[in-house]
């Protein structure tokens, strides 16, 4: 009928016109200055290499340390490696997840080459960011400046972001118990967090991505986190007719060290910004293996000269144990420690036997198995990547009760280097306590 042919005639000249418009639009997107620059991508190579362990010094007293071992710095350092390119306004306009084994060059011991392609043209700043995978890392992220916890990165949801929004903190770990007392009571409102993955950053000014051609930048991984090296000497415990140095046992399930107040986030833009949280409990170590012996010589560490003959212990603090821990110094490379110090608090466990007691430095006596503290505030200042070695010697009977609050006492390649080298110069902080 002629409904019908009219209806056929009126698909055909529709059809017609849409082949028109794609086969307009396909040329059009071919010929340059078409004004849909956001869909125009470049390439990005990136060769990623790890820092100069020498770049920052740690500003506190300097003593010789006892300690020689240096973490070994290597590729297996790194879990991941987030890449952020960003404009003046901080707005995140683009970013990608990188692997090690992604690299062109994967058994390149320093540099390794990264090729990202499709990068929206610009002119932007880049950051990096490593070994900060909620879901597989030691922390937790945020996107909107902590108000939201526990949002992992992905190379989309950080688009559209500012920079500065970008934090890290430690997850949650559950405190130390202590036998015959309720967790509530010793650790009231406090919370426990462990130690922190070992976060690297990089940053690039310049990263022009331009049609037709590839970008080559050449970052520097650089370590955020500070080493903590405790080392212990425990032949000073008084010893007499009361307080015993021998009913003192340091290798039980009782034993714990933790570090009290620590900065409430890590920015990717500043660093460390944030005064520390006297409620925030880092638990460094537990159980048996919490004082190591001097024999419990681990690998994957060398001499500051490279060699294989690095040690943990001397003749005199002869127990040991180490944590990565977050700086306590405001911004990036900041010597200022941050409102208040670190407050480190170890305890042990006093095994009586029937009829012996233990009178701890207060004048209380224990006459039955049970803890004993002692706690101390470390003074000096723990700079990123830096090792900061903490000798304590327990010069007293310690305490039976624990202490409330601190006291005195176009297409981008990017080749990432190796990860940053531990600075070489342990630094030493003596204590009593």
């Amino acid at each position: 009928t002629f409904n019908t042919i009219n209806y056929k005639m009126k698909k055909i000249y529709f059809s017609l016109i849409t082949i028109g418009v794609l086969l307009f639009s396909a040329c059009s997107n071919d010929e340059p200055g078409n004004g849909n620059e956001e869909k125009e991508t470049g390439t990005l190579t990136a060769t990623i290499s790890f820092g100069n362990k020498d770049t920052k010094s740690a500003q506190a007293t300097t003593r010789a340390s006892g300690s020689t071992a240096i973490p070994v710095v290597s590729w297996g350092n790194v879990k991941q490696v987030q890449l952020f390119l960003y404009g003046d306004d901080g707005i995140i306009a683009f970013s990608h997840i990188l692997t090690p084994g992604e690299a062109t060059n994967p058994e390149a011991t320093d540099g390794r080459i990264f090729n990202i392609p499709n990068v929206p043209l610009g002119n932007y700043k880049m950051a990096l960011l490593a070994n900060t995978k909620s879901s597989t890392d030691n922390v937790r992220t945020s996107l909107d400046k902590g108000q939201t916890w526990d949002v992992e990165f992905t190379n989309a949801n950080v688009r559209g972001k500012k920079i500065e929004d970008i934090l890290v903190d430690v997850k949650t770990k559950d405190l130390p118990t202590i036998p015959d007392k309720v967790p509530a009571e010793v650790w009231k409102t406090r919370k426990g967090y462990d130690k922190p993955s070992e976060i690297f950053t990089a940053f690039y000014e310049n990263v022009n991505i331009t049609e037709g051609e590839t970008k080559v930048v050449i970052p520097e991984l650089k370590r955020e986190i500070s080493l903590m090296r405790t080392r212990f000497d425990i032949t000073n415990v008084p010893a007499d007719e009361v307080a015993n140095r021998a009913k003192v046992k340091f290798d039980t399930e009782n034993s714990f060290i933790v570090v009290q107040r620590l900065p409430q986030h890590f920015s990717l833009e500043s660093g460390i910004v944030s005064a520390l949280d006297s409620k925030k409990v880092f638990v460094g170590a537990t159980g048996a293996n919490t004082y190591r012996k001097g024999e419990d010589r681990p690998t994957g560490y060398k001499t500051p000269s490279g060699g294989d003959d690095y040690t943990f212990v001397d003749t005199k603090y002869s127990r040991w144990n180490e944590f990565h821990i977050f700086p306590n110094v405001e911004g990036r490379d900041g010597t200022n420690i941050i409102d208040k110090q670190y407050f480190i608090i170890i305890a042990a466990w006093v095994d009586l036997k029937e009829g012996e007691i233990y009178t701890y430095a207060d004048g209380k006596i224990a006459t039955k198995s049970q803890p004993v503290y002692w706690w101390a505030l470390v003074k000096d200042e723990f700079t990123r990547n830096v090792i900061r070695e903490v000798n304590l010697t327990l010069e007293t009977a310690g305490y039976l009760e624990f202490p409330d609050e601190p006291t005195a006492q176009g297409s981008l390649q990017i080749e990432i280097g190796a990860p940053e080298e531990w600075n070489s110069t342990i630094v030493s902080t003596d204590m009593n306590i």
